[in-house]
């Protein structure tokens, strides 16, 4: 340190500064970890910021942990800022144990000498670090002896004074001596050794950027091989983007073009990061730069996983199954098969183990999910762990997976448990135990916990109960809110009967997604559909005693009375999970959205016909949420082919050609019940194009009629609109979700948690 008149003085703080009256006062850089028991193992003791990396691990330390505080304090004293920092002394923690030394930041002519003992001081690797501080003292004597004969790493310009760093170095080393000296007496009284590295727990709050969840495509969060970087999809100005976090860096960092990401994964050497979006296999350098698109993949992935052998394994809920396609872009082939057998509707989340020789995957079967492992050489598939989700494999010889049966009135409870697992043989080898409690699972087994194969644990805290409360709003066209007094719940999709006076709509209540219908004079819900599977996407028939929905296990469309008299019953069965968006004003035909393996397709089904789904428009882009017009003469629908979703309108049944309505981005289209406009949603605006009257399609360019965050749903358009055209039917969510969302946290060394807590023999 050097004070106001000039004097250097060298200082300890020593533990004497956590006892502060004011702990607030503490500074990150000088804040010890006590402990009373400061002799137990896993225990540490020292000052954060010039902590050794085995003394951060809470490992055995020796005399070569003084050598590296030495260094760290000539580093800052050469360079006037912090060798390691954080925000906290978890961060401080984390960047000296995963942090390089930023060299440049030393002065370009720092002497060879000093900069090799520097290099020396500072190796991470203890065995290679410099043994004894007598070699410091021999070092900086020799400087000192002969400053003008030590030679310079880069010759720095001519200036017309010294630098103050050049002038000062000679008393800095001189007064180091001290130190130098103090360290070789006090080698030996060093912290007593330890014999485990210490479990260290931390939040991670990105407080600029709303962690989006990820919903029941699985995680949102991917970790890489060496713990050293964090990726995760976040929501910032209502659009979802790619964002790594370095361990040694305080703040998140957006990677451009990838707009949409889901289900993010790293590569083996943890150089590129792959990604979902828009329907494609993506991947994109950790630096940044343009994504690489590898594949068509359809929408809603189901995890993947980059093998060593420079393949991709990945699920998406269009085709139920796993495919492989190389890391480097090209056509995918399949590589499991469901077992109808069985009953199999779905594989998902792969993961591979040590070696790419086998691949770990959760099957869905009548809606119980288990574990599974495929042998790749021999095709080979076995059951490891029933009523469990998305395994992930540590390195510590345990298998670590989502726990389903444990429910409350709620829902679905976060609960991880991990089981002794051999890599090799891919068997378990010993009895499961719960091991975390409150990580986030959603009732679709989605899970969100990842793990590096030095044992850094990151995951998403939460209980996924009944999902988010939300409030059914009307909305004027002048964007005046008025609130239906009823008490929130789990809504989404919501349609208005044709007489105006009921709501059909999904609502998720202890795991299931059902149809319910609200009616809206006497304030009362009625649950309509009790199918062994999640029923969604209700619609009303044009005579409003009818709704349709779709089944989502077994796949299956169906229809029921309104006033549920008499159960549902099929009336067709799809290959791919099907959505209904429209049912024509005649009555006769339902306008379908089929998830495929390739992309989102407009098919139509004939309500009283073969039951097969027929092309209405299917591309290489994606099409989706077709509506009938009120005449019945045309459908307006979205599309991607222009890179973005548009709003378009093509004549019904077809052929024909087609019309751009939106200018700017557009999904969710809606007609009102004229026929004279035609609503989507922009973003947070709710759009409005006029159409003129006539057998030719012309419409007026869009106008916003109100702005407003209301909530969104994956599966479909999540509004409607009045008969008379003056109010819109909107779910609104409350302010203490955001409160309330869950939040990421991070555990260092979580492998001797596993060890501990669950022995391998």
């Amino acid at each position: 340190k050097v004070t106001p008149e000039g004097t250097v003085k060298v200082l300890d703080f020593g533990l004497a500064k956590a006892l502060e009256d004011d702990p607030s006062s503490i500074d990150i850089s000088e804040s010890p970890t006590l402990s009373v028991a400061a002799t137990q193992a896993g225990v540490i003791l020292g000052t954060a910021a010039y902590m050794s990396p085995e003394q951060a691990r809470g490992q055995a330390v020796d005399k070569r942990a003084d050598i590296w505080a030495f260094g760290v304090v000539l580093f800052e004293m050469l360079t006037g800022k912090r060798t390691f920092s954080g925000e906290t002394v978890s961060d401080t923690l984390a960047a000296v144990l995963r942090a390089d030394v930023d060299w440049v930041a030393l002065p370009a002519d720092t002497p060879a000498s000093i900069r090799k003992l520097l290099g020396r001081c500072l190796d991470k690797d203890r065995m290679r670090r410099l043994r004894d501080i007598g070699e410091a003292r021999i070092a900086i004597e020799e400087y000192l002896a002969d400053p003008a004969g030590s030679s310079v790493v880069m010759a720095a310009p001519a200036l017309p004074v010294q630098p103050a760093w050049q002038r000062a170095l000679p008393w800095v080393l001189a007064g180091l001596l001290a130190v130098v000296a103090g360290v070789a007496l006090l080698g030996g009284l060093s912290s007593p050794p330890t014999e485990q590295p210490i479990v260290t727990r931390f939040p991670l709050d990105f407080p600029a950027i709303a962690a989006f969840d990820g919903g029941c495509c699985g995680r949102v969060i991917a970790i890489s091989p060496a713990g050293d970087r964090l990726a995760f999809g976040g929501q910032s100005d209502n659009v979802i983007r790619l964002y790594v976090r370095p361990m040694n860096q305080p703040e998140p960092v957006a990677l451009p073009n990838t707009e949409n990401v889901t289900t993010p994964f790293f590569s083996p050497d943890g150089r590129w990061i792959a990604f979902f979006a828009d329907g494609k296999l993506k991947k994109i350098s950790i630096e940044g730069g343009a994504p690489v698109t590898l594949c068509d993949v359809g929408p809603d992935p189901r995890g993947g996983a980059w093998g060593p052998d420079d393949t991709i394994v990945y699920s998406n809920a269009g085709s139920s199954a796993l495919f492989r396609v190389p890391a480097g872009g090209g056509t995918p082939e399949p590589l499991t098969e469901l077992d109808f057998t069985r009953g199999e509707t779905a594989h998902r989340w792969p993961e591979f183990l040590p070696g790419g020789k086998a691949v770990l995957f959760t099957t869905l079967r009548g809606g119980e999910f288990n574990i599974e492992v495929l042998l790749l050489e021999t095709g080979e598939r076995r059951l490891l762990i029933e009523d469990a989700s998305q395994p992930v494999y540590a390195s510590s010889g345990h298998l670590v997976y989502a726990k389903m049966p444990s429910r409350n009135e709620g829902g679905v409870l976060g609960n991880l448990q991990a089981v002794p697992f051999d890599a090799e043989r891919a068997e378990v080898t010993g009895s499961p135990v719960p091991i975390l409690e409150n990580v986030l699972v959603w009732p679709g087994g989605a899970a969100n916990h990842v793990l590096s194969r030095n044992g850094t644990l990151a995951y998403r805290a939460g209980d996924v109960r009944a999902g988010f409360p939300k409030q059914l709003v009307w909305v004027d066209r002048q964007g005046k809110e008025e609130l239906l007094p009823e008490p929130p719940r789990d809504f989404s999709i919501p349609r208005i009967s044709p007489d105006g006076d009921r709501v059909a709509l999904n609502i998720v209540e202890k795991s299931r997604i059902g149809v319910w219908v609200y009616d809206l004079g006497r304030g009362t819900f009625t649950r309509l559909t009790f199918d062994p599977g999640w029923e969604l996407n209700p619609i009303w028939s044009p005579d409003g005693d009818t709704i349709a929905f779709t089944l989502f296990s077994p796949k299956e469309i169906r229809v029921i009375s309104a006033d549920g008299s008499s159960p549902s019953e099929k009336i067709a069965s799809s290959e791919f999970i099907a959505t209904l968006s429209s049912w024509s004003p005649d009555g006769k035909t339902l306008a379908i959205t089929e998830k495929t393996p390739r992309n989102d397709d407009i098919k139509t089904l004939a309500v009283e016909g073969d039951g097969k789904l027929k092309d209405f428009l299917a591309t290489e882009s994606m099409e989706e949420e077709a509506v009938f017009s009120p005449d019945g003469h045309w459908i307006a629908y979205a599309s991607n082919e222009t890179g973005r979703f548009e709003i378009y309108v093509r004549p019904f049944p077809g052929p024909g050609g087609k019309w751009q309505v939106s200018n700017s981005g557009g999904n969710y289209p809606l007609w009102s019940r004229d026929g004279r406009e035609l609503f989507y949603r922009n973003g947070n605006r709710m759009m409005v194009a006029k159409i003129e009257p006539g057998e030719t399609f012309r419409s007026s360019r869009p106008e916003v009629l109100f702005e407003g965050a209301y909530a969104f749903h994956r599966n479909g358009r999540n509004y409607d609109v009045s008969p008379d055209g003056k109010r819109f039917l909107m779910i609104k969510e409350l302010d203490q979700q955001r409160s309330t969302a869950p939040t990421m946290e991070l555990i260092l060394n979580w492998h001797e948690e596993l060890r501990r807590r669950v022995p391998v023999d």
